[in-house]
């Protein structure tokens, strides 16, 4: 089974070596200490100079949740119209409501900006109420192509069982959950743009599960046996790739190497 591995990168330097150490992409941002926020835009440019690695931008404006008022939204949408203007990087995205479900208006909102950019739904997933209904929400956004999860926990290999089902659940063909109601992902959902469906929604002929990407506090000491319990074929690596000052090139081969040995 091919897998790919995600490496965190602050720094031009952090991208070089997370593309030296053999990784598929990288995910830019700033402020680790708070999970990340969105990067400077020269930032992003300098690296994409840098490395010819897949890129995705960190779209999020503070830390202090992931419930967004309009301007903090339509704040967001300028950001990802700035990276979208630089043709490559794709965007690492994600809101909810206070309730603790997606925010799918807002993310429709987002994603009409985002237009065929890539998209990935980030960890504020791991604040949803419901971690299965929220993944089911995001599955009706054909532009979400995978969504980053801890699996509910502080750490993945903590919510390693729930991300198992996340994947068994992605990889079954198995109809969306609302409510607690079964349902197929885009059935009866109108979005921001109307009752006709705005722009990213899934309509249901479209519709396909997004992959379940695992992060946090992964580590090649547990690597094999995470990807035995869990079936994740996405890996997003952070702190357990770096050194003391910067992501070593080392570490990263290391993890590429028992992702490219796992069954």
């Amino acid at each position: 089974m091919l897998r790919t591995l995600e490496v965190i990168a602050t720094s031009v330097e952090d991208a070089i070596a997370a593309a030296a150490g053999g990784a598929d992409r990288i995910e830019i941002i700033a402020e680790p200490a708070v999970g990340g926020l969105t990067p400077p835009l020269a930032l992003v440019e300098d690296i994409m100079d840098a490395v010819s690695l897949d890129i995705q931008v960190m779209i999020r404006p503070h830390a202090r949740s992931f419930v967004y008022t309009e301007q903090e939204l339509s704040y967001m949408a300028g950001q990802i119209s700035a990276i979208r203007s630089l043709g490559r990087p794709g965007i690492v995205v994600g809101c909810l409501t206070d309730a603790g479900a997606v925010d799918e208006r807002g993310l429709a909102f987002l994603l009409s900006y985002a237009a065929d950019m890539d998209v990935t739904f980030h960890r504020a997933l791991d604040e949803a109420a419901d971690l299965r209904a929220a993944y089911a929400a995001i599955a009706r956004f054909p532009a979400v192509r995978r969504v980053l999860t801890s699996g509910g926990a502080a750490v993945a290999p903590d919510g390693a069982d729930a991300i198992a089902a996340l994947v068994r659940m992605s990889e079954g063909g198995r109809p969306g959950v609302r409510g607690g109601e079964v349902r197929e992902p885009g059935a009866g959902h109108a979005g921001a743009a109307g009752e006709a469906g705005a722009a990213g929604e899934a309509q249901p002929a479209a519709w396909r599960w997004p992959v379940v990407m695992a992060g946090s506090g992964l580590h090649a000491g547990l690597l094999q046996a995470f990807l035995q319990k869990t079936g994740a074929r996405e890996l997003h690596f952070g702190t357990g790739v770096r050194g003391p000052a910067a992501v070593d090139p080392a570490k990263v081969a290391e993890v590429r190497r028992l992702l490219d040995e796992a069954e």
